[in-house]
């Protein structure tokens, strides 16, 4: 933190109904250093070196709170003041809910889709005449376990016959798979899968590419006879008539897409930690061992937010929402292939192959993000602590 900035950062601690609030001075506490509540609890104000500090807080405070008094000659400052109002069904639905941009449900017939980089059109408009989501990876076998096993069915059988029948009578069982089909854009939480002859891109050693700057856009599944766009490698072209409410974000970052990922793999595989290893082998290639330490928080920081009572010119997109940022609060560190590999053994650890360029993007996110919080904060033990932001869909 550079000398001349104040951080105070907040995070909401939902389970134990109370705000945590952690300010750190560029110099020690004087007799006219204060902090005070503001915005009828919804904010905070530090008043050091005759400058005011406001930050917005993830959340109301109970207006009868009560600020002890500063003590004088110190630079860190921690409080934790009780939340206003009574529990509330969003402090469950956040920490449960898996969602990602660009679901079915949020993109339109006709949408256009075009290079994340160089603004080159990948899918062109009128292409998708309709969007649908796919089911998770091991749906079929689910649903598999699901009709064997169903409370009301005792006298069920095993055999392969009888998942031969269920595929022929339901419509799906293990062997079931979705193939790619022109005119249709199948959604799952990170990429597109459509027909090869709805993209403008081309296929090159095994990758999906950008025709004009040849940035990886994803790559061909030929065993669902089409091609896999990633989400964070394209940008929602949006037209102008369309109301905005309704307009999915033109470019959401990449961390929001991962996010969703993780977890998923922590609800279907019951775990808290993953390593990062990129789809194709390189053994002098970035691998990130996370721990997730919590699934869902929201914060406030003022190195990462400008207030707009302090600047009224300042953009929308640097004030945070009323509820702070959803994000997840993660523990990581760098690891080589080698040790990538000894950690994917365990049972506890699952394994998660991305592209080696989004392994990287992602380390740097998550170290920027350690500007966010307090410097005591930023290390547990040999783990580095980082925050990776959720998608929060349009309620």
């Amino acid at each position: 933190m550079p000398a001349s900035e104040i951080l105070i950062y907040a995070e909401l601690l939902s389970n134990i109904r109370q705000i945590s609030i952690v300010a750190e001075l560029d110099t020690p506490s004087d007799a006219t250093t204060t902090v005070k509540l503001a915005a009828e609890g919804r904010q905070v104000v530090l008043h050091h070196n005759g400058k005011d500090t406001v930050l917005p807080l993830p959340g109301q405070v109970a207006p009868q709170s009560h600020i002890q008094a500063l003590p004088i000659g110190r630079k860190d400052l921690t409080y934790r003041l009780p939340l206003a109002g009574a529990f509330q069904r969003a402090d469950v639905d956040d920490a449960q809910s898996i969602s990602a941009p660009w679901s079915a449900q949020d993109l339109t017939p006709g949408a256009q889709f075009t290079c994340r980089k160089c603004n080159s059109a990948v899918i062109e408009t009128g292409r998708i005449k309709e969007w649908r989501d796919l089911p998770s990876e091991n749906w079929a076998e689910m649903m598999d376990f699901w009709h064997c096993h169903k409370p009301s069915d005792h006298g069920h059988s095993h055999t392969n016959g009888e998942h031969t029948d269920l595929e022929s009578t339901k419509g799906y069982g293990a062997n079931s798979m979705f193939a790619a089909q022109s005119g249709i854009g199948f959604v799952d939480l990170t990429s597109f899968l459509i027909s090869e002859s709805d993209c403008l891109s081309m296929s090159q050693d095994d990758a999906t590419i950008c025709k004009s700057c040849k940035t990886t856009l994803g790559s061909p599944d030929p065993e669902k006879q089409g091609v896999r766009l990633l989400k964070w490698t394209l940008q929602h072209q949006v037209s102008p008539t369309a109301p905005s409410p309704a307009t999915p974000a033109s470019h959401p970052p990449i961390s929001s897409i991962i996010s969703a990922q993780i977890l998923a793999i922590m609800s279907s595989q019951c775990v808290s930690r993953l390593v990062l290893s990129p789809k194709i082998p390189n053994p002098t290639a970035t691998n990130l061992s996370i721990w997730v330490l919590s699934p869902s928080l929201r914060y406030t920081s003022s190195l990462r937010y400008t207030s707009s009572l302090h600047n009224s010119d300042s953009p929308a997109s640097l004030t945070p929402p009323e509820t702070g940022i959803l994000a997840m609060k993660i523990l990581w560190e760098s690891v080589s292939s080698a040790r990538a590999q000894e950690l994917t053994i365990s049972e506890s650890v699952e394994e998660l192959l991305l592209p080696e360029e989004a392994i990287c993007e992602l380390k740097g996110i998550l170290d920027e993000s350690a500007r966010y919080l307090p410097s005591s904060a930023r290390k547990l033990q040999a783990w580095n602590v980082g925050l990776l932001g959720r998608y929060e869909g349009r309620g």
